[in-house]
């Protein structure tokens, strides 16, 4: 609303400019607007010049640069100043010579209640009001009262007294001292500069309370109306039949009092009517809202919301149409009576109908007289049904249209820009549930086809899997006969091999000796291939029996690296014992543990350069209350609690890359190092190893500094048998 004050001020500078024109051209129109009315002094023309061009200033002062505010509070400060001195000449009966500084007024004679060129008292007194309101113009208590303001409403209502003695003839005005010579368009510049000011800042409480959008702003600037005009026109009414004679004071005083009562009653009821309606607007629009809200699924509670609108708006027929890629579908309609076009239609986008129009401009559309006003192609079939007046309007979301809404009716000129304001307020919730419909639809979609897809792929995921479990059941059963067929026929190789190392049969010559050996070692060594394939097919066919029994950790150690010790010296590598001196019970199955610690060891005989070294150690560990005791954590894998062993193998030998650590236990797979090339192996002894270690609940790592700076295996097992594990179980 800065219009108000920025029109005011403007009107003030140019007519009290326009007045000062009349006085120095003696131009006597200028200075008073008819004959028989005082005229407007030239100090009071400059005061009004003052005060709008600090109004205009105030306004400006955003735009401007920061000289404005103090340049406009000169401009007050100067305005109060001249009201001050002037009441100081009515109250003192002084002259201070400031009355005709400006121009000489040598027509006027010196009276009982002003001097030649002097303004008004009144006058006087509301400039000094109104050059104070605009000091006071930014100043608010702490309990939020703004003075400017209210000085601005005492302006007012001096400035409404004068006009309406004026409206009653204005002879008596001249009687009363204060108000004396105050002349008609002064009094009226006085009442639009107080309104200004008051229109001047927005934080202002009475321009808050009457310029909101509020049901009770909107009476009361309805009422205002009345409250300023219906007093006065009935003092008008009461004084004009008394000047004609139509009737005395007392029966003019009756006719003032019920001319009062039947207008004030009048614009009472209009106003009740009026709040009805809007009560019952609201009303309607939560009621959407709500029903809106209740339901992702708009086609239910479409009936009850084009009910809602019905009771506000007359129409035949409510539709909803929705753009669905290159179509449009009408996706809600509500007719009484019913109406056959578009009802469920579907039909192919051509950028020639209404509700395309309305989509891509994003403005309403309002037709008064379809017959006469029908453009496009959709609205002739509407026509054809005796539809008159239509109203569509768009359905936006974020300035995205997602569809439209139409609204028919039989009757032409049924539908104004009041209905489209009206409508405009259904237009978000009804958007944003259309909107929901669209995205719920879209996840029981989604969730559908997901659904699908998920069994599909389970169902696939099942026969995969069952064609595994299949294939692995005939590779160990493969495996476990293939194992036996070939141990028949190699005990037999074996058995006569050892006869002929052992000479049983006569002596053999060094060449047939040698032979001999090499027979017996690849014998022996395809032997535990066998057995290791054997071991693993039975591991995963759940057959393994584990036989435990408790034996002392150190003999067991011993016997190993005894074994092992002829293929150390052939190497001439060192193995160094590292075992506790404290005797330590190991409850395990005692085969199975030799196979760990001989695989273990035979690894780091076979990847060991000569003259390297190879240390065993073994130490106790305890686990209490989640904290475990060195020498090392125990990994999550291990499945049991309380005291566990570990037992590390460490060598000096080719070492082992990062990267390479992750496939040590896979089955048939060798390393590809440059430095094992010369080093043969089937792949499955560290594969097997790990596999008896977990049948046992425990763990086994392997860890290297890198190629080259050898390698460390720990293994770690529990020194009971872990929870529900017998001492002969069945793996």
């Amino acid at each position: 609303m800065r219009w108000i004050p920025q029109t005011v001020s403007a009107g003030a500078i140019v007519a009290g400019g326009l007045v000062l024109i009349g006085w120095w051209l003696d131009v006597a129109v200028l200075k008073a607007p008819a004959s028989g009315f005082p005229a407007m002094q030239a100090n009071t023309a400059l005061a009004f010049v003052l005060i709008g061009a600090s109004l205009w200033l105030l306004l400006a002062e955003s735009v401007i640069s920061g000289w404005s505010r103090p340049l406009a509070r000169v401009c007050a400060a100067t305005v109060v100043l001249m009201g001050l001195l002037t009441l100081s000449e009515y109250l003192f009966g002084w002259d201070l010579g400031i009355d005709q500084l400006l121009v000489k007024d040598l027509q006027a004679a010196a009276g009982p209640y002003h001097a030649p060129g002097r303004m008004a008292f009144a006058s006087a007194l509301n400039f000094l009001l109104l050059g104070g309101a605009l000091l006071l113009l930014d100043v608010k208590t702490r309990n939020g009262y703004q003075p400017a303001e209210h000085v601005a409403v005492a302006v007012s209502l001096v400035a409404l007294l004068i006009l309406v003695a004026y409206l009653y003839g204005g002879v008596a005005i001249h009687q009363v001292y204060p108000l004396a010579t105050v002349a008609p368009h002064t009094a009226f510049l006085f009442l639009a500069l107080s309104i200004g000011i008051v229109f001047t800042r927005s934080g202002h409480r009475i321009v808050g309370v009457m310029m909101s959008d509020t049901i009770a702003a909107v009476a009361m600037r309805r009422l205002l109306i009345v409250a300023i005009f219906l007093p006065a026109l009935a003092g008008w009414v009461r004084l004009k039949g008394q000047q004609f004679g139509f009737f005395g004071t007392e029966f003019g005083l009756a006719v003032m009092v019920l001319f009062a009562i039947i207008t004030l009653t009048a614009s009472i009821y209009w106003q009740a009517t009026s709040l009805i309606a809007a009560e019952e607007y609201q009303r309607g629009i939560n009621e959407v809202s709500a029903l809106l809200s209740r339901s992702f699924m708009l086609e239910d509670v479409f009936p009850s919301v084009a009910t809602v609108i019905t009771t506000l708006i007359s129409c035949d027929r409510i539709c909803v149409v929705v753009r669905e890629g290159e179509k449009l579908v009408t996706v809600l309609s509500f007719a009484e009576p019913p109406l056959e076009c578009f009802q469920g239609k579907t039909w192919r986008s051509s950028g020639k109908t209404a509700v395309e129009w309305v989509m891509d401009q994003k403005i309403p559309r309002l037709i008064q007289d379809l017959p006469r006003e029908q453009t496009f192609a959709d609205e002739a079939f509407v026509a054809r049904e005796g539809i008159r007046s239509v109203l569509t309007l768009p359905l936006l979301i974020s300035g995205e249209a997602v569809g439209s809404i139409t609204l028919d009716s039989r009757l032409p000129g049924a539908y104004t820009q009041d209905h489209v304001t009206m409508l405009s307020s259904f237009i978000e919730p009804l958007a944003s549930a259309l909107r929901n419909a669209q995205l719920h639809a879209e996840v029981v979609r989604y969730s559908h086809e997901l659904e699908r897809l998920v069994e599909v792929r389970t169902r696939e995921l099942q026969i995969a899997n069952g064609h595994l479990a299949d294939a692995s059941r005939h590779k160990t059963a493969f495996l476990t006969n293939m194992s036996h067929e070939l141990r028949t026929p190699l005990n037999a190789i074996l058995g006569f091999s050892d006869l002929l190392c052992d000479q049983t049969f006569g002596p053999l010559t060094a060449k047939q000796a040698r032979y001999a050996n090499h027979i017996q070692t690849s014998g022996r060594h395809l032997l535990a291939l066998i057995n290791d394939l054997l071991d693993l097919s039975k591991v995963e066919a759940g057959k393994l029996t584990l036989r435990l029994e408790p034996f002392d950790l150190s003999e067991a150690l011993t016997v190993a690296v005894y074994e092992i010790q002829p293929v150390a010296d052939a190497k001439r590598l060192t193995i160094v014992p590292d075992i506790d001196t404290a005797p330590i019970t190991l409850t395990a199955d005692p085969v199975r543990f030799k196979q760990i610690i001989y695989n273990l060891l035979s690894n780091a005989v076979k990847f060991t350069p000569e003259g390297g070294t190879i240390r065993v150690s073994a130490s106790l560990g305890r686990r209490e209350s989640g904290v475990e005791a060195p020498p090392h954590p125990i990994p999550t894998t291990l499945h049991h609690s309380g005291d566990f062993v570990e037992i590390a193998v460490t060598d000096t030998g080719i070492g082992i890359a990062a990267e390479d650590l992750s496939r040590l236990f896979t089955r048939f797979t060798q390393l590809e190092i440059e430095t094992t090339k010369q080093f043969q192996g089937s792949g499955l002894g560290l594969a097997l190893t790990k596999q008896l270690v977990e049948l046992h609940g425990g763990t086994i790592t392997v860890t290297s500094a890198g190629p080259g700076q050898g390698s460390r295996c720990t293994v770690r097992l529990p020194m009971t048998p872990p929870a529900g594990r017998d001492m002969e179980k069945g793996c």
